[in-house]
């Protein structure tokens, strides 16, 4: 599941947490300068339509929820989150951002080498 996804599940679950109409979400949105009608919620909760960095933030504070909750997979209900494609070969397990990556402790996965960074490389002989 790519992060766009995510946001776009949790828009829709914040929203209905809040007991909002989308026309209503719009309507906040548009209080804070980004001009949304009941269409541009639809379309962002369907992943239809990615939000920008500071849409994000302004659905964050109309939804009563931080950035971070947004992004996170496992959404309102804390539970163990989906896979995240970020674009490469293997997705990465999450679980609640307080965790952070739930990684595969296998030394050989490339998820692994990844968070450890340089350190990691240079253990292994490689080179950045």
């Amino acid at each position: 599941m790519f992060l766009s996804q995510i946001v776009a599940r949790n828009v829709r679950a914040y929203r209905a947490l809040q007991g909002l109409h989308q026309a209503e979400l719009a309507r906040l949105l548009t209080r804070l300068g980004h001009g949304w009608v009941a269409g541009t919620v639809s379309e962002v909760e369907r992943n239809g339509r990615s939000v920008t960095v500071d849409e994000l933030a302004g659905l964050a504070a109309a939804l009563r929820t931080s950035v971070a909750a947004l992004l996170d997979p496992c959404g309102p209900q804390r539970s163990e989150g989906p896979a995240v494609d970020v674009g490469g070969d293997l997705p990465i397990p999450m679980g609640p951002v307080s965790r952070g990556f739930v990684l595969d402790p296998k030394p050989d996965d490339v998820r692994t080498r990844a968070v450890t960074g340089l350190a990691g490389l240079a253990a292994e002989g490689g080179s950045a």
